[in-house]
């Protein structure tokens, strides 16, 4: 399932979005539908001219509008995409830490427990280098009387 973002206008789109709204309405002249007809005509082809200027005057703002959007969009993919492959970078490293992590933490185990033996061995051997010669010479002693 796709992950769902939440998109945080900027206040240019606001800004950009309102003056559009502005214009349009101020600019509202009935679409020319006062047309004189004393003319023959001529009055009916300039309002309809102008409609159409107007009409192509806000296409252009709409298609220059769509592109900023259309960029914004594939700006935000990019950095989606960065952010995914730092993600996964991430991960892998986290995996590869953790297992790292394990092995160092059997081997100091280990080593700790290869320390303890040899103290033990040392400790066992220097009593037995002390208490030997000790029970020998009461040994001996207890024989001769």
């Amino acid at each position: 399932m796709p992950p769902k973002f939440k998109r945080n206008l900027e206040r240019n789109d606001l800004l950009e979005s309102k003056d559009v709204e502005i214009v349009n309405l101020l600019d509202n002249e009935e679409d020319g539908e006062h047309i004189e007809e004393e003319d023959g005509g001529a009055t009916a082809k300039r309002g309809s001219n102008n409609k159409v200027r107007r009409v192509q005057g806000q296409v252009q703002d709409v298609i220059g509008i769509m592109k900023n959007n259309i960029d914004k969009v594939m700006d935000r993919g990019d950095r989606l995409e960065d952010l995914e492959d730092r993600s996964e970078s991430l991960a892998s490293n986290a995996d590869y830490f953790n297992s790292r992590s394990k092995k160092l933490r059997r081997d100091m185990w280990w080593k700790e427990c290869k320390l303890r033996l040899l103290f033990v061995v040392i400790v066992i051997t220097v009593l037995a280098v002390i208490l030997i010669p000790i029970i020998v010479k009461q040994v001996q002693a207890h024989h001769k009387d």
